[in-house]
C-alpha cells in the first residue's frame, strides 16, 4: 500500500480519539459539577432541617439621652435621695427631717396684720393648664383650682424609675382633702405667722407624710417626691399666702411688669455651679418631715399671679413669659395657651403646667356694698 493512503488513515484515526477524548473530558466535568451540586442541595436541606439557636437579645441599655429619662428633676447628687448636710453657714436648712418649722416672708405693705372686714376686698378668678410637652412620656404635674378655698396648686412630680405622677396627685388630693375637713396641724401659739398660711403649710406637711409613706410601703415607688408651690387668697383680708417646697414657681405680674416671688430650692440658688446647679434641695415625700417656705403677699386689683412648673421656666425665660402676659393680659385661658406653646416651640423637653390667679377689686370698691356671694374669710 502506498504510503500517502496510510499517512491519511492514521490521521482520521487520530482526530477520531481526540474527539472521543474530549466527549469524555466533557462528560466528566459534568458529572462532577452535578455532584457537587447535589451535595450543596443536601448540606443546605440538613441546615434547615436542623433546630436553630436562639440569638442571644442584647441587654436593655439605659438612655443617656436627657429627653428619654422618666424624669431628670433630681434631689442631691442622684435622684431619688435627699442632700447631705451643706456645710455653709445655714447648712442646717439642708437637714429636711429634721425639722418642718415654715419660714415666713413678708411683701412690702404685707406685713401689717390688718382686721377682717365684712365685704370682699378684692375678687380672684383663675384658670389652669397642664401639658405633657413633647418628649415626656407621660405627665407627672399635678394641678388644683379649688374655689372654694381660694386656693391654687401646682405639683411636679419627681420619680426617677417612676411615682412621680402619683407622687405629685397624692400631694394635691392631699392638700384638697385638708381644707375639705379643715383638718390641719400646728403650733397654735405661733403668732408670727398668720393662721391662713400655717393651714396651708399643715396641709402641705400633711401631703408630705401621705407621699413619704406610700413611697416606704411600695417599693416599687419608693423614693418618688414632688414640689409644690401653692397659693391661698384671703378676699377680704386682701392677702395672698403663698407656700412652697422645691423649684415650682410663683410669679406676679403687675402693670406690666413681672416678678419672681419664690426662690428655688435647688443648688445653684446656693452657689453650685455645673451639672449639680439644677438638682433640688428639697422636695414633698422624700424624707418624714419637710420644710415649707411661705410668703405673704398683698395683691392689687390687676395683679395677676402665675404658678407653673419648671416645664416653662427652663424652657422660656423670664422676659419672654412677661410679654406674654402683658400682651394677653385680659384673657387668662389664652395666656396660658400661649406659654405652653412657647415652651413646646423651645423644645418642650418637660411637662409644663401654668395656673392664673386673676386680682379683681371687690364689691365694696365696685358698688360700696356688702357682698352677698363672698368667699369665706
Amino acid at each position: 500500500m502506498p504510503i500517502t493512503p496510510i499517512i491519511v488513515i492514521a490521521g482520521i484515526v487520530l482526530l477520531v480519539a481526540v474527539v472521543l477524548m474530549a466527549r469524555e473530558v466533557s462528560k466528566t466535568r459534568r458529572e462532577n459539577e452535578a455532584m457537587k451540586a447535589e451535595a450543596a442541595r443536601a448540606k443546605s436541606a440538613k441546615a434547615e432541617a436542623a433546630p436553630k439557636k436562639a440569638v442571644p437579645k442584647a441587654p436593655d441599655v439605659p438612655s443617656t439621652v436627657e429627653e428619654d429619662d422618666e424624669d431628670v428633676t433630681k434631689v442631691g447628687a442622684t435622684p431619688k435621695r435627699p442632700l447631705p448636710t451643706l456645710s455653709s453657714a445655714d447648712g442646717e436648712e439642708e437637714k429636711v427631717a429634721s425639722e418642718s418649722r415654715a419660714v415666713v416672708v413678708y411683701e412690702e405693705n404685707a406685713d401689717a396684720d390688718e382686721p377682717t372686714g365684712p365685704v370682699d376686698l378684692i375678687l380672684v378668678s383663675a384658670s389652669g393648664q397642664t401639658d405633657c410637652g413633647l418628649k415626656r412620656r407621660k405627665n407627672e404635674d399635678s394641678l388644683l383650682i379649688s374655689r372654694q378655698h381660694s386656693l391654687f396648686v401646682v405639683a411636679d412630680g419627681m420619680g426617677g424609675y417612676g411615682g412621680g405622677d402619683i407622687a405629685s396627685k397624692l400631694a394635691v388630693e392631699t392638700i384638697q382633702k385638708s381644707f375639705d375637713r379643715a383638718d390641719f396641724h400646728f403650733d397654735v401659739a405661733r403668732r408670727d405667722v398668720p393662721k391662713k398660711a400655717l393651714e396651708l403649710s399643715s396641709a402641705i406637711e400633711s401631703a408630705n407624710a401621705v407621699v413619704f409613706g406610700e413611697a416606704n410601703r411600695n417599693s416599687e415607688l419608693h423614693g418618688m417626691g414632688t414640689t409644690v408651690i401653692g397659693a391661698r387668697f384671703s378676699e377680704r383680708k386682701q392677702r395672698v399666702f403663698i407656700a412652697h417646697v422645691g423649684d415650682s414657681r410663683c410669679y406676679r405680674w403687675r402693670r406690666g411688669n413681672l416678678r419672681l416671688l419664690t426662690v428655688d430650692h435647688t443648688l445653684a440658688a446656693r452657689g453650685v455651679e455645673g451639672p449639680m446647679a439644677a438638682h433640688i434641695r428639697r422636695a414633698v415625700g422624700i424624707a418624714p418631715q419637710v420644710k415649707v417656705d411661705i410668703l405673704v403677699d398683698k395683691p392689687l386689683p390687676g395683679d395677676i399671679y402665675l404658678l407653673c412648673s419648671d416645664g416653662l421656666t427652663k424652657m422660656v425665660d423670664d422676659t419672654v413669659i412677661e410679654g406674654i402676659v402683658t400682651e394677653n393680659a385680659k384673657d387668662l385661658d389664652r395666656t396660658i395657651s400661649e406659654l405652653i406653646t412657647r415652651a413646646n416651640a423651645a423644645g418642650g423637653k418637660d411637662n409644663t403646667t401654668v395656673v392664673l390667679i386673676g386680682v379683681n377689686e371687690g364689691p365694696r370698691a365696685q358698688v360700696g356694698a356688702p357682698s352677698s356671694a363672698s368667699a369665706s374669710a
